[in-house]
């Protein structure tokens, strides 16, 4: 993935430091502002969002925006941060965390939750986020294109964050779609695959090895994909792969072909959230309910036109516009009850 704006700020971003420049409490009094708090500052999807929070914040004018990150998996460092930003007086947070339950002391009705949905009784209002079993459906049918029907075999699925709702979503969507249209199949897992980029790439060479005659490999996790096109691309193929996301070496192997990919449009995502979190803080009423943001399959066509817009973050502002557009002003179009999204998986 292409993320030259922000791939200087990742020291910084696992600090817990504002990506944007640290917004003082004189520039507060003076301005209303708003903070993007971000998980695993380190990987691409999550900078994908951040710089689209940015880009989002930015079309509002009047208003100071930062983002702030922790580390892979250091959920004590954003507990304390969203705290310490939310005693700062801040009109507004924007949070993604994968641990909506432990973070959910530090919610309330001025809080946005971002790609997972927020914990119940935690006070958001407002979740934005994919329709993640339906994300994963659309793998599923990439998928049941590349075996051909009868096809007896084993389908291994993996996760990089064990028993995050979303990715569980996703998980069932994948294997409800092939067991209705490849029934013959074998789905496995989901399998703990890992976060940190070291310990997926292990995580996934173990059942690489420990399934050597399987049809394919999927990832469910935002960072599964770079890891199983790594894998890929070294051992040869041999095996189909799929997952989620816009890593710029899954792209290359959707254009090899053997590799299903689904974007969830992460920068999307952060950029509906930066926009909304800043007319907010201008005195915009929040929508309430889950947002829902667009997931997109990606075809070995439209490789060309992704590398274009994910050139600069001029590019990306510009590609993303029409479909912000649409989430913020048409709003109530693609809100459905929060509840829907926040109860267990049936």
């Amino acid at each position: 993935m292409r993320v030259v704006p922000m791939v200087a700020a990742v020291a910084v971003m696992a600090t817990g430091l504002s990506l944007g420049g640290d917004v003082s409490r004189r520039d507060v009094a003076r301005n209303p502002a708003v903070t993007f708090l971000v998980a695993d500052a380190s990987l691409g999807y999550a900078q994908e969002m951040a710089m689209g929070f940015e880009a989002g914040a930015a079309e509002v004018p009047g208003v100071e925006s930062s983002e702030r990150a922790s580390a892979v998996g250091d959920t004590t460092t954003q507990l304390a941060t969203a705290r310490d930003v939310l005693d700062e007086g801040r009109t507004g947070v924007s949070l993604f965390t994968w641990n909506p339950e432990l973070l959910a002391p530090a919610g309330g009705p001025r809080v946005i939750a971002v790609h997972t949905p927020p914990a119940l009784g935690s006070g958001i209002r407002l979740y934005i986020g994919n329709d993640d079993y339906r994300l994963g459906q659309m793998l599923g049918e990439q998928l049941a294109t590349m075996i051909p029907f009868g096809m007896r075999g084993t389908i291994v699925l993996g996760t990089s964050v064990p028993g995050a709702l979303e990715l569980d979503r996703r998980g069932a969507g994948v294997r409800d779609w092939l067991n209705r249209v490849r029934p013959r199949l074998n789905i496995l897992g989901p399998f703990d695959t890992k976060q940190d980029p070291a310990a997926s790439q292990e995580a996934w060479t173990t059942l690489l090895r420990a399934n050597p005659y399987a049809v394919a490999f999927v990832g469910l996790g935002d960072n599964d994909a770079a890891t199983l096109a790594r894998l890929r691309a070294s051992s040869g193929g041999g095996w189909l792969a799929g997952g989620f996301g816009l890593d710029d070496m899954a792209l290359a192997a959707v254009r090899t072909g053997g590799f299903a990919l689904v974007s969830p449009e992460l920068y999307v995502q952060g950029a509906v959230a930066g926009r909304l979190q800043a007319a907010a803080a201008r005195g915009d009423a929040l929508p309430e309910g889950w947002l829902v943001t667009p997931g997109k399959p990606i075809r070995a066509a439209d490789v060309p036109a992704i590398r274009s817009w994910q050139a600069s973050a001029g590019t990306r502002a510009v590609w993303a516009r029409k479909i912000v557009d649409d989430l913020v002003t048409n709003a109530p179009a693609h809100l459905r009850p929060l509840e829907d999204v926040q109860g267990s998986l049936s």
